[in-house]
């Protein structure tokens, strides 16, 4: 799609031309009133491979956008807002001004991407060739993908770029020869950046960014890597995940949660399918942090997550706040929680079955401590106590609707305090901080 624009400016054709010699604008060319210009490469042919035809209704963020020539394109093409990111404050103020002569609305907003973005998400965010200039470039992909609600386009600095190869195999006639298997493994290159202006320059191969952006991140469905039509660069777009609505089906091993789920999604269980505003079971997709990866469709209506406690315990060794099998909770519009009690007695008994089970007479040594971690785990009243407490403060944090049921025997709908009187009995000691 063409950039030219021919509205009807306010400003002069010698206003204009005294703009561009004053501030001297370059780096992309963008196409003024009165046949004028700034300097800089033309990116219509990368407007083309990076956006859609369409943009219609879509809201765009636009990280490092220099002069602004992707966030006029995404307008062009239908864009319902366009916010346009830069840390550089000339270049934002020539941004603004070059908007201002061609009559584009575009909110621009100075601020750097590794502290985070303006209030989103936003249907698309862009970041075209800024990754590699990036102090924490991870940091810096975090906040992109939180800012997102459908797509990531990113353009990045791959090996093929001049400095990477420097970087890599020195300089002379071994820099030149072209390394294509290198591509296909996971290869970040750091470089010192003493020509530049930043301290660490980062380069990426395509299938490092797949590694960051997908087996790190449970909140993106999918990434697919291509050629960019500026040498030594490629592109990267990353389809986040989306829920309408997510029900959450966590409790401690041995519970019930596989148990509960079966029902809600079968229809056995329909008054309690009403109580957590499932009505029509055969909607709803079920999944686990062990089956995520196997919903490689961006958007599901209803989603039926199953979660294990122990996640979050010292045996995971990681918390709540930190396990990212939690972060695909995130995407979901809506969010209800139903925790699944059952007596710790019984938890441990279960477990027994279950582990015999598998493991048969011959089980291995790592099967075996596996094994009394978890009894011992469950067998102490201190550790459970303080695992349910964090994990009733974690969820009312997060804002979710907690239901509690039982499962020791039929399934049972408890009230909150229903569930306290259980734990109590079972020899729990909750503090229930979270109800303060």
């Amino acid at each position: 799609m063409s950039t030219t624009n021919t509205p009807t400016s306010r400003w002069t054709r010698a206003e204009i031309e005294a703009f561009l010699v004053r501030e001297k604008p370059r780096y992309q060319r963008i196409e003024l009133p009165y046949g004028l210009a700034t300097e800089g490469e033309d990116r219509r042919t990368s407007s083309d491979s990076l956006l859609p035809a369409r943009l219609d209704g879509k809201s765009v963020l636009d990280v490092g956008c220099f002069l602004g020539h992707f966030s006029h394109e995404c307008l062009r093409r239908g864009a319902k807002s366009v916010t346009a990111m830069e840390l550089n404050p000339d270049r934002l103020r020539q941004a603004r001004t070059i908007a201002e002569i061609l009559g584009l609305d575009i909110d621009f907003v100075r601020g750097d991407i590794e502290r985070g973005t303006p209030k989103g998400p936003f249907d698309w965010v862009l970041c075209l060739n800024v990754v590699h200039h990036l102090k924490d470039p991870i940091r810096g992909l975090d906040n992109l993908v939180r800012a997102t609600r459908e797509r990531l386009v990113l353009e990045i600095a791959g090996l093929e770029n001049h400095t990477a190869r420097k970087l890599v195999f020195g300089r002379g006639l071994l820099s030149k020869l072209p390394r294509p298997s290198l591509d296909r493994r996971p290869v970040a290159v750091i470089g010192a950046g003493r020509k530049a202006r930043y301290d660490e320059l980062f380069f990426f191969t395509p299938k490092a960014l797949q590694h960051v952006l997908l087996g790190h991140r449970n909140t993106v469905a999918k990434v697919e890597t291509r050629a960019s039509p500026f040498r030594g660069r490629f592109v990267v777009e990353a389809w986040k995940r989306r829920f309408d609505e997510l029900v959450l089906v966590c409790g401690l091993p041995g519970s019930g949660k596989s148990t509960v789920c079966d029902r809600l999604q079968s229809g056995a269980a329909p008054e309690f399918a009403r109580d957590v505003a499932i009505e029509r079971p055969a909607d709803w997709v079920f999944t686990g942090p062990v089956l995520l990866d196997e919903l490689a469709e961006p958007y599901i209506p209803k989603l039926l997550f199953h979660y294990d406690l122990l996640r979050g315990s010292a045996l995971a060794n990681c918390g709540f706040e930190r396990d990212a099998a939690l972060e695909v909770v995130d995407c979901a519009t809506r969010v209800r929680a139903v925790l699944v009690w059952a007596d710790p007695k019984l938890l441990r008994e279960r477990l027994e079955k279950r582990w015999r089970e598998a493991h048969g007479d011959n089980p291995s040594a790592k099967a075996r401590r596996e094994r009394e971690d978890r009894l011992d785990f469950l067998a102490n009243p201190e550790r459970l106590s303080g695992l349910l407490d964090e994990w009733l403060a974690f969820a009312k944090a997060k804002g979710w609707d907690l239901q509690f049921v039982d499962n020791s025997g039929r399934l049972e709908r408890l009230s909150r305090a229903e569930f306290f009187a259980r734990a109590r009995r079972a020899g729990l000691a909750l503090s229930d901080s979270s109800s303060r």
